[in-house]
Formats: C-alpha cells, sequence, structure tokens
C-alpha cells in the first residue's frame, strides 16, 4: 500500500462504523474541517489530536478515534487446560485480546506422543479451519511435527476461537498447548 504522509488513510481514523463506541469524531468530521480550515486532512488530524484545533459540534468527553494497528508481531496464544476423561469430546473456547491470525499450534498430553487424542475441529470466530469434517491426530500438533504450518482467518478482540478434542483411550487425560501467529497492535 502506498502512502502519503500528507493525505489522510480513512482507516486511521474510526468513526461511526465502529459498532458499540460512542463520541468518536469520523472521518467525515476531520475531511470536512480540514476542507473549512484549508489545511490537509492529516494536518487536521494532527492539529485536532494535540488541541490546537477544535471540531466543531465535539463535545466533551469526545475525541478522535485512535489510530488502527499497525505493527505485526509474532505472538504467541495459550490454550486453556484441557482435561478430560475417558473416551471424552470437548470444545475448548478463548478470545485473543487484539487481531490474532493462528499459523501454528502445538498441543501436548499427558499421553505418549499424542496418540491418545485426536483433534476434530477448529475454528476461528463462525469459520471452520478444516477444509472438511474428521478427526486428525494430535501427533499433527507436537512441537517437533514437520510440515504443519497453518495461515487461518484473522480473530479480532471478542471473535471466539475454539478447538474440539476427543480423548481415545478410557483413561483421563490433560492436553495443553499454544498457538503462535501474528497478532497487530499499534
Amino acid at each position: 500500500m502506498n502512502w502519503n504522509p500528507g493525505e489522510i488513510n480513512y482507516g486511521e481514523i474510526q468513526g461511526e462504523y465502529d459498532s458499540g463506541v460512542d463520541g468518536y469524531v469520523g472521518a467525515a468530521d476531520i475531511v470536512g474541517l480540514a476542507r473549512r480550515a484549508g489545511v490537509s486532512p492529516a494536518q487536521a488530524l494532527a492539529a485536532v489530536r494535540a488541541g490546537a484545533m477544535a471540531v466543531p459540534g465535539l463535545r466533551p468527553g469526545q475525541r478522535v478515534g485512535q489510530s488502527t494497528p499497525d505493527v505485526a508481531r509474532t505472538q504467541i496464544s495459550p490454550l486453556p487446560v484441557m482435561n478430560l476423561v475417558g473416551n471424552q469430546t470437548l470444545t475448548f473456547t478463548w478470545q485473543p485480546q487484539r487481531p490474532f491470525r493462528l499459523e501454528r499450534m502445538f498441543l501436548q498430553s499427558t499421553g505418549v506422543e499424542n496418540k491418545d487424542f485426536v483433534v476434530t475441529n477448529l475454528v476461528v470466530g463462525a469459520d471452520p479451519q478444516f477444509v472438511n469434517e474428521g478427526p486428525v491426530p494430535g501427533s499433527m500438533f507436537l512441537q517437533n511435527a514437520v510440515g504443519c504450518h497453518l495461515r487461518g482467518n484473522t480473530a479480532n478482540p471478542g471473535v471466539t476461537l475454539s478447538i474440539t478434542v476427543q480423548n481415545l483411550t478410557g483413561a483421563p487425560i490433560t492436553i495443553f498447548g499454544g498457538i503462535i501467529g501474528t497478532s497487530l497492535t499499534s
């Protein structure tokens, strides 16, 4: 993406399309203010954020939207500890606190080399990460497994990730692990 510092990046300003957030000034407000003041939208945005320029209609407590995340980092999302009794299937869920795209999942069980369980589903929001239904062996997700990288959907804050696992033995097992992926921060 080519970006000119003298132009406004509309993705930089969160406006009325931000559901559940009241009191934000949208991109249209900044562009209109810039035109009236005879400056570029980027200059108007900087001046409003610095308090040097007032936005008409901006009430006390309102603020100009924040910058969108723009730094990608490889980070870890720990999985909840999964305790399964014999022959049990359970779904575990969690929510990332920032945008996160899963790229590699690691699982370890208290059994022998992850041969005691299968993964039957992995979902980001409403989007399954398997292309078809069916179980995959837990050994696919050992730390020394080869060729097991994923490029899953991105989970934004508030989006639930879930994993469904099935214990193949008659004994209780504990499964723990994590997902490595790309997160976006400001």
